[in-house]
């Protein structure tokens, strides 16, 4: 059988919903941010690299 929910206890339901949106959207704005800077930096990687085989291949 289900129990109801009092009105205190749906409104610490709702609480802690809304705190674990935020958490989710905080976490989703950080590895957007990780995914940002990592590519910048694989792109920084790769230009270095082709610099390093332009190098090898000259001498």
């Amino acid at each position: 059988m289900k129990e109801k929910l009092s009105l205190n206890e749906k409104i610490d339901l709702m609480k802690r919903i809304t705190f674990l949106e935020n958490v989710v959207a905080t976490l989703c704005k950080h590895l957007e941010t990780f995914s940002a800077a990592y590519k910048v930096d694989c792109e920084a990687l790769d230009t270095r690299l082709d610099q390093l085989m332009n190098i090898n291949k000259e001498q």
